[in-house]
Order: structure tokens, then C-alpha cells, then sequence
């Protein structure tokens, strides 16, 4: 297994997951395959890699002092391996000069489970954010 950023090539491989992943997770936001091409064009999608299989992707944004996690995605017959906290982990190492931001729906309990195993810290609650109704949890990560 290996650790990259996207780019171009991959542009099919990563829109095929993230098809597969909307499909089985309702945590998802709907986002446009062109929104989804352009953070992999502008090298804000870090992914991990089986062989030529993507295992799971980070989409992000980064700033002056903070990064931060807009989307993370995992192949749904692939969860629950490690795979996910695996890359999330190595997330957070390649941007251990930053402050790494999310904001996770508060009934996606597996998600902020495994936010805190990689020392994630809740620092606030935003109430009804989703149209859903749902408060989004928003936790950061700084390295000790």
C-alpha cells in the first residue's frame, strides 16, 4: 500500500469510488463530478492506493496555517480494515505543520469514533447546520 496525491490520470478511477461510496452511505453530500475533478486538478485529493485500487481519499482544502478535510471517503467493501485510519493518520503527518479541520453529522458515530482514535478534538457544535435537521460536529487535529 501506498500514500499519494491524485492528479489527472486518476480523474475515473476516484469518481468510480466516490459513485460507489454515495451509494452506500448517506453521509455523503451530493457533490458534482466537476466539483470532485477539481480539487483533484488542483492537488487537494490525497488517496490511498492498493496496487492501482484506491482504497479510500481525502478531498481538503489548505490554507496559511490550517488544512481542511471536506470529504473522506473509504471503498465500501474495503471498511473496516484500518484502511481508513490508516490514511487518515498519514493525513495528518504529511500536514503536521497545520491545523487539520472537519465537520462530521452527528449521527455519523462511526465516523467521529474514528476521528478520535486518530486524536481528533470536538471544539465545536454547529446546531442544524444540515438540511437534514442534523448538528454538524466540528473537530480539529494539531500535532503534540
Amino acid at each position: 500500500m501506498f500514500l499519494r496525491l491524485l492528479d489527472e490520470s486518476d480523474s475515473k478511477n476516484i469518481l468510480d469510488l466516490w459513485h460507489k461510496c454515495l451509494e452506500n452511505d448517506t453521509y455523503l453530500s451530493a457533490w458534482s463530478d466537476a466539483s470532485l475533478e477539481s480539487y483533484v486538478q488542483m492537488g487537494n485529493c490525497f488517496a490511498l492506493f492498493d496496487g492501482s485500487e484506491i482504497l479510500g481519499a481525502i478531498f481538503f482544502r489548505s490554507g496559511i496555517e490550517e488544512v481542511e478535510i471536506d470529504q473522506f471517503i473509504v471503498n465500501p467493501e474495503q471498511r473496516k480494515k484500518g484502511y481508513g485510519q490508516s490514511l487518515l493518520k498519514a493525513f495528518c503527518e504529511h500536514f503536521s505543520d497545520f491545523k487539520v479541520l472537519l465537520e462530521v453529522a452527528g449521527a455519523n458515530y462511526p465516523a467521529m469514533s474514528l476521528y478520535k482514535k486518530c486524536g481528533f478534538q470536538e471544539f465545536s457544535v454547529r446546531k442544524n447546520y444540515y438540511s437534514s435537521g442534523q448538528d454538524a460536529h466540528c473537530f480539529h487535529w494539531i500535532k503534540k
